[in-house]
């Protein structure tokens, strides 16, 4: 019983950490052009030009040139960019308005709907209390 406990309180941690992480991230990075995010996101995916054109079935030159902002890809390209990404439509096109997360994390946060009301205030406590933890940190840190 204890290891459940403790596998279920590190699954919980990680993922509060992960939620927190992405957090900040997305806040961040709200003011990029969506030539600028598709620079940025291809090479975290490690892909080059022509990987990514291949997954979106464009050229490579029509992703240097949405990369450059000389052009803006149709919406279907947009999509499929998005979806190779691993990121929103939304979050792709620049929608400042809203914090986007990646799939997994929407599929986490449709696992924590999906779960009983106790153990999602459960979660949320462990959420808040990382939470605080970290900015507690970053306030004594500068």
């Amino acid at each position: 019983m204890i290891r459940i406990l403790q596998g279920t309180i590190h699954f919980i941690y990680d993922l509060s950490y992960r939620i927190f992480v992405f957090y900040c991230y997305f806040w961040t990075h709200t003011s990029m052009t969506i030539s600028e995010r598709i620079v940025f996101l291809r090479k975290q995916n490690g892909f080059s030009q022509t990987d990514l054109a291949k997954h979106v079935d464009a050229s490579r030159e029509a992703i240097s040139k949405y990369e450059r902002g000389e052009a803006t890809p149709s919406v279907d390209i947009a999509k499929k960019i998005a979806l190779a990404l691993g990121v929103s439509l939304d979050y792709l096109v620049g929608d400042s308005e809203k914090r986007t997360f990646d799939k997994t994390t929407i599929r986490r946060m449709e696992e924590i709907e999906n779960l009983p009301e106790e153990e999602k205030q459960t979660l949320f406590k462990i959420i808040d209390m990382t939470i605080a933890y970290n900015k507690g940190k970053q306030a004594y840190a500068s």
